[in-house]
């Protein structure tokens, strides 16, 4: 006979608890858009469903907006969700979500049948200094603001946003309702030279085995620095905003036969692009008797210093030379997190509750 194996009741509890707290949590599963109904949608709720709620539900992950969530969805879904949330006493409550595809995206017509079917209340709404032809769609009765962009003779729509139907009325703030000339981007920068300024220098001995670098050789290596280059796109100047920092540590051998000295650097000046950001890094051995190696502590300096404005500065020319305007899509976007910001503002965001709308879990371009 098979031996038979009996839990006590309390530690079937247990052991069934603890599973359940390692269990993975379930990827999101949209529901058909044309259920939003300007409060729920895909079991979320605007202005109910909180940050709490949706980390104990969902696998998530980080947001690419301020104060937001992405909900995890299989990797070829084409569609990422983002929840919006704005404090409200102890919880952050959601505001808006946001739907950004890519490849397919929902076509003007399945956006009209589903938030606007038959009654042509979608509005075209358009900005003044956009540099490509895009437009936002809002549906104010459900509170869905469709970012449309012109790809040929239709429009594709990459992003989607949903808000309580009152928020819809802030983005005449920054749009209008008559169609708007695209304007051609000039660049004021297109003849300035690409150099980046610096005036700050420091450099930094970090411990007591850097005694061995002689007043001199550090006086000489402020002066190098004040002469730097970086192939024609760096320069000191006293006064500029930017800096040059240097940091020197050594270590000695047990037998005291000769040591280490790493050096790191690190650039931070503007162009006419922005400020580029670069560091760098170098490390050389002395040894007192040994031809491999510099035998003095300055010479082993030295060739550190120099390894590590080589590997900074050679990074900061490459970025410099390659700096540019940001591209007309980085505009776009950036114009884009605007409006975003604009519809999930807290005072514009309180919710209209018109039912269920939960959906069941359609496809993701499913109306």
């Amino acid at each position: 006979m098979k031996p038979v194996f009996r839990f006590a009741p309390v530690l079937l509890t247990a052991l069934l608890a603890s599973a359940s707290l390692g269990a993975p949590r379930p990827l999101f599963s949209p529901s058909p858009l044309a259920t939003f109904d300007g409060t729920r949608w895909s079991g979320l709720a605007l202005g109910q469903t909180t940050f709490k709620d949706i980390r104990a539900r969902f696998d998530t992950g980080g947001g690419i907006y301020d104060r937001s969530t992405q909900l995890t969805m299989p990797k070829n879904s084409g569609l990422r969700v983002y929840c919006l949330w704005a404090k409200r006493g102890d919880d952050e409550v959601l505001t808006s979500v946001v739907l950004r595809y890519s490849g397919v995206t929902p076509s003007s017509d399945q956006l009209e049948a589903a938030f606007d079917p038959g009654a042509k209340q979608g509005q075209a709404l358009y900005q003044r200094g956009r540099y490509e032809d895009w437009r936002v769609v809002r549906f104010p009765q459900r509170g869905v603001s469709a970012f449309q962009l012109r790809d040929g003779g239709n429009y594709t729509t990459p992003i989607l946003v949903l808000s309580a139907p009152g928020s819809l009325a802030s983005l005449s703030q920054q749009l209008v309702d008559e169609e708007t000339a695209v304007e051609e981007r000039i660049d004021p920068m297109e003849n300035e030279p690409k150099v980046g300024e610096f005036g700050e220098i420091t450099i930094d001995f970090d411990g007591n085995e850097t005694d061995d670098i002689p007043t001199w050789v550090r006086s000489d290596t402020r002066d190098t620095l004040r002469d730097v280059s970086a192939g024609g796109t760096l320069r000191w100047n006293r006064g500029a905003a930017g800096y040059y920092r240097m940091r020197v540590s050594a270590s000695r051998d047990k037998k005291d036969e000769g040591g280490t000295y790493s050096v790191s650097t690190e650039i931070d000046a503007a162009g006419p692009y922005g400020t580029i950001h670069t560091t760098g890094s170098g490390s050389q051995r002395w040894k007192r008797d040994d031809d491999d190696y510099p035998r003095t502590p300055a010479a082993a300096f030295d060739r550190a210093v120099r390894e590590a404005r080589r590997d900074a500065e050679t990074k900061y020319q490459q970025a410099m030379v390659i700096s540019g305007p940001p591209s007309l899509g980085a505009i776009r976007e950036d114009q884009w997190t605007e409006l975003v910001t604009l519809l999930r503002s807290p005072q514009n965001s309180a919710p209209v509750d018109t039912g269920t709308g939960t959906g069941t879990g359609a496809p993701v371009l499913g109306f």
